[in-house]
């Protein structure tokens, strides 16, 4: 965002927007597919392993039905998008080895927010728990990577569009949607090794505060400048092994959904980046007088010496007329 964006503005409506998306009756909310990060209970939290126990992910218990049913805990936070590499991908990738690593990206700051600022702290402490759970084993805890002047911490999550391995089941295959792949680019990419799973679907989504319900919306139309809720996931995976030949981890956010909520300051930076006037030039009304009148006298002066050298002409020539005359007369 440039200096036309309203910041002064920006943390109030994070702040509305965090609270009113947040309570029970919020559609994310009520269908249990989203937990506002900045109200987050501990308790409802457990750490799962899987792969043999290369790859962790976050779950949140339904204590209204029952203690053992769960669902990965998709955490939602309210900020400003100040950053978005979103669908479609319109060109092919040259080098086909950089096709895995495909990815949608979305990064949003919070100016101070206090339900933004709550949110990073809870983030941390579930990072903080993930790292105890893979207790001495090298691991890298989740972390906000980059903070902005104006803004203040910059909350980043990404998803890739494939996951690449073999035997990959059936039932966790889905295609993309119309939205995400218009021009069939990245199901081009698609093989019997890389697949479009549940796990690298991003919901893209529009939400109605009058209807108070939740429609998909066109991923390209996301702008810079809105207000939006991302909703992420913490999963901790292995990258590799150390020197000592000891596996190696690191933590990171997921992206999961992307819900536009209000888009008045990305229109108002709009409006007064485009309909600003035109820069005025000085001008100086007598040096420009003077040169006027410089300009006419000299084209008068011109038109005076072409006029009286005409006459000139015309008088030499009627003399030697008359001087003709004259002689034919003597003779």
């Amino acid at each position: 965002m440039d200096s036309f964006y309203p910041h002064n503005e920006a943390a109030d409506l994070v702040q509305i927007w965090s609270l009113k998306v947040s309570n029970e009756d919020a559609p994310l909310v009520k269908a249990g597919l989203s937990f506002p990060a900045y109200s987050i209970d501990n308790d409802l939290l457990k750490i799962k392993k899987f792969d043999g126990g290369d790859t962790a992910k976050v779950y949140v218990s339904d204590l209204q039905l029952s203690e053992k049913r769960t669902s990965e805990g998709i955490f939602s936070v309210v900020g400003v998008l100040c950053a978005k590499e979103l669908p479609p991908v319109k060109k092919h990738v040259m080098n086909p080895k950089r096709v895995p690593y495909i990815r949608q990206h979305a990064g949003i700051v919070g100016y101070g927010a206090l339900a933004f600022e709550q949110s990073l702290m809870n983030l941390s402490s579930i990072g903080y728990d993930m790292v105890v759970a893979f207790g001495s084993r090298e691991i890298e805890g989740w972390k906000t990577e980059k903070t902005h002047a104006v803004g203040g911490p910059e909350l980043s999550s990404s998803c890739r569009y494939f996951t690449v391995g073999k035997n990959t089941p059936d039932n966790s295959k889905v295609a993309f949607p119309s939205a995400v792949d218009p021009f069939g680019v990245l199901s081009s990419y698609v093989t019997e090794n890389v697949n479009h799973c549940f796990d690298n679907d991003v919901m893209y989504m529009q939400y109605n505060d009058k209807t108070r319900r939740c429609m998909l919306k066109d991923p390209a139309t996301f702008q810079l400048g809105d207000v939006v809720e991302m909703g992420v996931s913490l999963v901790t995976w292995k990258t590799g092994r150390n020197n000592t030949l000891e596996s190696k981890y690191t933590t990171k956010l997921v992206l999961r959904t992307l819900t536009f909520l209000d888009g008045s300051l990305s229109r108002k930076a709009y409006i007064a980046r485009n309909a600003r006037p035109v820069k005025s030039i000085n001008i100086n009304t007598e040096e420009v007088s003077n040169t006027l009148s410089l300009k006419r006298a000299r084209f008068v002066e011109d038109q005076l010496h072409e006029t009286f050298e005409g006459d000139e002409q015309e008088t030499c020539e009627t003399r030697r007329k008359l001087a003709r005359m004259n002689l034919d007369d003597v003779e």
